[in-house]
């Protein structure tokens, strides 16, 4: 993988990262209330943290055996979603 490459795949996990924080903030804010729909409820801020990690496996030069274990459970769970 390039530099640019990695630098696009970083963003993009930054970017993911930072609007599942963003759901969590706000619903913390709202007493953590989760009986009405929103992101964490509906599984959306799980699935956006899920691809962002999945995103910045991507960018690791070498994976040790319990990052690509990680890898391959992040993978499974995205596919399942």
């Amino acid at each position: 993988m390039n530099g640019m490459d990695r630098a696009l795949k970083l963003l993009a996990a930054a970017e993911g990262t930072s609007a599942a924080t963003t759901d969590m903030i706000e619903c913390a804010r709202g007493n953590a209330d989760l009986k009405h729909p929103d992101n964490i409820s509906a599984g959306d801020t799980l699935d956006q943290l899920a691809d962002s990690l999945r995103l910045l496996i991507e960018c690791l030069p070498d994976l040790n055996e319990a990052t690509a274990q990680l890898q391959g459970a992040v993978i499974r769970y995205l596919e399942a979603t």
